[in-house]
Parts: structure tokens; sequence; C-alpha cells
């Protein structure tokens, strides 16, 4: 097997990331009598992510991912030793924090996630 050379001194790739993060938050533990709380929050993501290619003849790749990330709970306290809940939140993975996008992978998606628990103390 015998893999392509560069010749010397000539970079195969020079790139240059940039990358741009906003996001906001709140919750809010809301108090319904001394045995039910419930817990509210959300959270708003604005990630943006550019690859400058700096050798001539190659293109410059962009992409701005947004996305609201909602999170419910509600907790159950029949007596101050015990305590039963359930919660759901979804959460927010842009590609770009994995890697520096390319031709091949610019049009990915981000990930998404849905999470629910139920536990007890």
């Amino acid at each position: 097997l015998t893999l392509p050379r560069q010749a010397p001194g000539t970079p195969g790739t020079s790139n240059l990331g940039v990358f741009n993060t906003l996001a906001f938050y709140t919750q809010d533990m809301i108090t319904f009598s001394e045995q039910w709380k419930a817990l509210l929050g959300v959270r708003y993501d604005n990630f943006q992510q550019e690859t400058q290619n700096r050798i001539a003849g190659q293109r410059n790749l962009s992409r701005t991912d947004t996305a609201w990330s909602p999170r419910a709970g509600l907790v159950w306290q029949p007596s101050k030793a015990q305590s039963y809940y359930v919660s759901w939140s979804k959460s927010f993975q842009p590609s770009g924090e994995a890697f520096a996008l390319a031709a091949n992978n610019a049009d990915l998606a981000p990930e998404t996630t849905n999470n629910t628990e139920v536990g007890a103390k």
C-alpha cells in the first residue's frame, strides 16, 4: 500500500476554526404545598461555527445551530424522611462541538436527547 505524499513544506490543510456561543437559562422551583413541588426550566443555545480554509481554491464552511432545551420535574414528599420524583428534560449537542466542519460533515444535524428519570429517597 503506497500512500500519497505532499511535497515538503506544502501543508495538506490550513484551517482556522471560529466558534461563537450564546446561551440563556432560567429555572424555578415552585412549591404548591408542603408535600408537592415542581421544577421548571428552559435553556436557549445559539452555537455558531465557521471553518476558514486558508488554502486557495477551498471554500469556507459555516453553520449556526439553535435550540430550546426544556426541563420539568415533580416532587412528592409525603414525609420529611421520604420523597418521590419524576423528571424529564431535552438536551442539544451541536455536531461542531465534537469535530471541525468539513465538506463531508457540515450538514450533520445536532444530536438531541430526551431524558426521563424516576426516583425515590
